[in-house]
Formats: C-alpha cells, structure tokens, sequence
C-alpha cells in the first residue's frame, strides 16, 4: 500500500504538506497513576510519548490493550492531566490549566466521539446534535440551523425528530459525528468509534470520517482494527507499553475508496460544503 516507515520524531513529509503551526504538539508527554509511584495500583500508563498532528491529517493510534491508546487520547482530548511533559492545543499550553479552563477548550476546540454514542435517549437525534451549542449558550434558532446542517452532512436530515433508539447502530454513530461537528472544533477525536458496529456500518462510519478528512478536518483515532484503519488514515502511530513505537505516514491513494463487505460499498452520505 505504499507505507512509508519513520521513526518517532522524524522530519518526514506528511500526506499535508502545510507547516502552520500544529493543532496538537505534544512533547515527551508521561502520565503515572498513584502520587508515589509506590503503592498499589501505580504505575507508568504513558512514558515520554511526543506527537504532533498537522491540520487537515488523519491519524489513527494503534496497539495492543494496555499500550496507552486510551491514556494518550484522554490527555489529549483535555480529560486528563499529564504527570510530565508538555501539551499545546491548537498554539495554547494547556498542561496546567485549570478545570474551567480545560472544560471551555474541550467545548470550543474539540469534538468527542466514542464507542458508544451516548446519545440522550428521551431526546430527538436534532436535539442531541445541539447539546454542545446550549453549554455554548448559543441561541435556539441558531443551534438548530446548525445541527441541522451538520445532519445534513452526514445524511440523517431525515431522521432529524427521531429518537436514538429508532435509529440503527451505524446512524447513531453519525448522528454522534454530528455532534462532535457541530461547534466547529480544531480537532476530532474519535475512540474505537466503530467498535460497536458490525462491518458494514464500520466502513460506512470510517468512509464518512475519510470524507470530512479529505474537506479539511484534522481527525485523531484509537482503533483496534488497523485494517480497516490503514484504508482511510493518512498515519499510523502505534504503542507498546506506554511508549511510541511506530509513526507511519502512509501513501493515501486508493485506501479511501475501498469497498465495504463482499464488494457492497458503504451507505452513500450526502456530504456538502
């Protein structure tokens, strides 16, 4: 597939050749449990991990349980506060920060999206998309024009006054895509974001994911299943006991087109703007 191996900090050229300021810079990030390090239940989850990610890239972690995916995303995603090293979001330093502080640049600078959808149940798929817009305090007419167009990209302006529960797997996990998308973030971060679905609605997730990529969104994502992966991202970085093994660019053509099981391409998404 014409991979190209590098190694950890590295000056390769990336699949985006810009060389504007990244939107994630972390250096030498390390993350201990337990203030000692002595009593039980410490231990190093993250040793002296540094990734920068520019804008417009898509990159996928990868490793074995336990190797820090989820450490590393939980500090990058602003969850978490590292125990060494340091972590620019989109320019700003935001290893100390304090919690309200961390909590606005989450809702202003980041898109969530996890295994499950987590999708307000007594709510309509709309009214889900606009919940980061009401801890905004955005106007109600102008959070449902935005929630509506963003389910408008990813094709569920139809299911816009359906509950989450009237809705198949793989369109609650748009709908969640919707949401992340909805205030505009710097970044997207996405953890095992098509764990819970089975292979056609995965590659109907990770095709609309490898669309809004190739429209300008920097993605980050925790995935077990590198195959699936290596089709739509344009780096691969792997872990292994809390440490950077592997930081691959990867020659994009033709891994985002691919077919979806036995030849059926994935759903077809109205993707616009």
């Amino acid at each position: 597939m014409g991979m190209i191996e590098t190694s950890p900090g590295a000056g390769t050229a990336r699949p985006h050749p810009m060389r504007d300021r990244p939107v994630i810079d972390a250096v030498a990030l390390g993350k201990r449990y337990g203030e000692t390090g002595r009593e039980q239940g410490a231990g190093l989850a993250l040793d002296h991990v540094a990734l920068a990610v520019d804008q417009r890239e898509f990159v996928a972690i990868s490793g074995p349980s336990g190797s820090g995916k989820s450490t590393l995303l939980n500090l990058l995603g602003c969850l978490d506060r590292p125990t060494a090293g340091r972590y620019r979001l989109d320019g700003l330093d935001v290893t100390r920060l304090p919690d309200d502080a961390l909590s606005d640049i989450r809702n202003r600078k980041i898109g969530f999206v996890f295994q499950q959808a987590n999708l307000l149940p007594r709510a309509s798929v709309v009214e889900n998309v606009e919940l980061p817009l009401i801890y905004r305090g955005v106007p109600p007419r102008e959070r449902r024009r935005a929630a509506e167009a963003k389910l408008e990209l990813v094709g569920l302006s139809d299911r816009r006054t359906h509950r989450p529960n009237q809705l198949s797997g793989g369109e609650q996990q748009r709908a969640a895509i919707a949401r992340a998308l909805v205030q505009e973030p710097k970044v997207i971060l996405a953890d095992e974001p098509t764990a819970a679905l089975d292979e056609y609605n995965s590659n109907a997730v990770m095709a609309l994911l490898g669309t809004l990529n190739r429209r300008g969104r920097t993605i980050v994502m925790v995935t077990h299943d590198t195959d699936l992966a290596l089709r739509f991202v344009s780096r691969m970085v792997t872990l292994f006991n809390g440490r950077l093994r592997s930081d691959r660019s990867l020659n994009s053509r033709g891994q985002r087109s691919n077919p979806g099981p036995s030849g059926q391409g994935p759903p077809r998404i109205s993707i616009s703007g």
